[in-house]
């Protein structure tokens, strides 16, 4: 399951999350439990759900934190991971790039 989650949710945008979530449930949906496979279905769900929680989380000290072990278990991925963070946590962007540069 957590791969699952890994995979639709590994997104440039919920859109594409929502045909991800649909690929899946097409391809492995028999291995899937039931309530699993019908909220991959349904992407207006899918899009609502990310939408609706794109920006949202826990505190800023605590993300950083967490960005800080992303990066260093995926340093070869930096450019990547900071700019999926700044679409997550828009209000990030200002702490984000001057961490990029060095000043933070």
């Amino acid at each position: 399951m957590t791969k699952v989650v890994e995979i639709t949710f590994n997104t440039e945008s919920p859109d594409a999350a929502a045909s991800k979530a649909a690929g899946i449930a097409y391809l492995c949906g028999d291995h899937l439990p039931g309530d699993i496979r019908s909220k991959l279905v349904d992407r207006a769900a899918v899009i609502q759900t990310l939408t609706s929680n794109l920006g949202k989380g826990p505190a800023p000290e605590a993300r950083k934190e967490v960005l800080r072990l992303v990066l260093a278990a995926k340093p070869d991925q930096e450019t990547r991971i900071l700019k999926t963070w700044k679409r997550m946590y828009s209000g990030d962007k200002e702490w984000i790039d001057a961490f990029a540069n060095g000043k933070e």
